[in-house]
């Protein structure tokens, strides 16, 4: 090539060299499309899912170190959803739901942790709280579910609580069942939920129903106090029953008025959240005791009034107690 000349590619190459600059050009487009295609893409996918569980759990640790047990929970459930690999923060949430007081699902997360856990010292760390929760009767476990449908109303643990303690069976355990069932019919989501949850509530109430008929057959099979004999003869007797059964009955039913209004007034209430969960409780109890004890007073009152009735001149003595459940007669009247 001559200095000062421009270099001329000759005329026998320039078509193969145009082509193969065509091809290198279209080439490097390509690569730079897909490239910018990638990022993009990576762009709004967001961060890794390792990244963002790393993130989920770190904000879990901080809320649980709180006491801020029930979203701390679903922050580390979170977290080893998106990053399974990420297992020890099962560990975490199993401990969350224990401090809230869903024992059955601590023991779920824990156990789950600990087979998966392969380091020696890290697997000790759960033993403590594995041994107390397997240990945990179903009535510990009912009550600290218990606890935790009240303390926790967000969390919405009406059904599985009212499920833990009406598989109790006791009296006690089937009226707190049926307190979350009623709960868990103001919250329910859609006309077919709140079916099947007053179904839930009426087979309580039902075996509530047969548990007392039960008590009260058993305590009267026990014996009874010693009863009053009354022989024939003795009006006054009978106008103490009558009068006495009498007020008893209007005392009851203004009683059982007064429950059954508390107990409507409660439930409009709770459900113009006008109440929290705590005081409208409170207001339930305080109204399910007069409701009851209103039955109860009017019935023994009938029954006393019946029994002043049947207390009719004769020649043999007609016996009259009052048992744990109310007035019991025996005798030819």
């Amino acid at each position: 090539m001559t200095p000062g000349r421009p270099f001329v590619i000759p005329s026998s190459l320039s078509p193969w060299c145009c082509v193969v600059a065509r091809r290198w050009l279209c080439a490097i487009t390509i690569a730079a499309v897909a490239a910018s295609a990638f990022a993009v893409n990576r762009a709004w996918a967001g961060p890794a899912p390792a990244v963002e569980a790393n993130a989920l759990a770190t904000k879990g640790a901080a809320l649980f170190a709180k006491g801020e047990y029930l979203e701390a929970a679903g922050l580390f459930e979170r977290a080893y959803a998106l990053d399974a690999k990420g297992f020890r923060v099962l560990r975490y949430a199993g401990r969350a739901w224990q401090e809230i007081g869903h024992w059955e699902r601590a023991l779920t997360l824990l156990e789950r942790y600990y087979a998966l856990e392969t380091e020696p010292s890290l697997r000790e760390t759960v033993l403590a709280n594995l041994d107390k929760l397997r240990k945990a009767t179903p009535r510990d476990k009912a009550l600290a579910l218990d606890g935790a449908a009240r303390k926790y109303p967000q969390a919405r643990l009406e059904d599985q609580a009212a499920q833990a303690l009406e598989a109790l069976g006791d009296a006690e355990s089937l009226r707190r069942a049926i307190e979350h069932w009623e709960v868990a019919r103001l919250a329910a989501a859609d006309a077919a939920a709140k079916t099947r949850v007053e179904n839930d509530l009426a087979r309580a109430r039902e075996r509530l129903r047969i548990v007392q008929a039960e008590l009260i057959r058993g305590a009267d099979a026990v014996g009874q106090p010693a009863p009053a004999t009354v022989t024939a003869g003795q009006s006054g007797a009978q106008w103490a029953a009558w009068i006495g059964g009498g007020a008893a009955v209007i005392a009851g039913a203004a009683l059982w008025g007064v429950g059954a209004a508390a107990t409507k007034d409660a439930n409009a209430q709770y459900t113009a959240k006008a109440l929290s969960y705590s005081a409208y409780s409170d207001a339930r109890s305080t109204a399910d005791v007069q409701y009851f004890s209103g039955i109860g007073l009017a019935g023994a009152g009938a029954l006393a009034v019946a029994a002043g009735f049947l207390l009719g001149p004769g020649d043999a003595p007609a016996r009259v107690g009052l048992g744990p459940h109310g007035i019991w007669l025996a005798g030819r009247f």
